[in-house]
């Protein structure tokens, strides 16, 4: 399943199949924020209840719009999707080319290090 962040906000979320239906899904959302001194407990579990919108958890604050807006056309999405009859649907192609490319990188610098050390 798609995963998205938000880096500049500390958001990851994503969102994976609900048991074995196609037509239902759970959004997961993990908040990242800087903290100095002793590492803070993690916070407890929100559950919201199916169709209550996510601006009723506290926890996100203003990314509960973003995230109510980004899943605003999720149903006519599903609708689609199950019309087209796709043998396979990829949701992150351009994100996991991003992620092999700067997984890459980090090689490609440390080989070019052994092969021509800088002075």
């Amino acid at each position: 399943m798609p995963v998205l962040t938000r880096p500049l906000t500390g958001a990851i979320y994503r969102f994976r199949p609900w048991q074995d239906r196609r037509n239902k899904s759970l959004m997961e959302c993990d908040l990242f924020t800087p903290f100095k001194g002793e590492r803070p407990a993690p916070a407890p579990l929100h559950v919201l209840d199916e169709g209550e919108p996510r601006t009723n958890a506290p926890e996100p604050r203003l990314l509960a719009k973003v995230f109510e807006q980004s899943t605003f056309n999720l149903l006519s999405v599903q609708k689609r999707l199950e019309a087209a009859h796709y043998d396979e649907v990829l949701f992150t192609r351009y994100q996991q080319t991003k992620i092999r490319h700067f997984h890459h990188l980090p090689s490609k610098w440390v080989q070019a290090e052994r092969v021509a050390p800088m002075n």
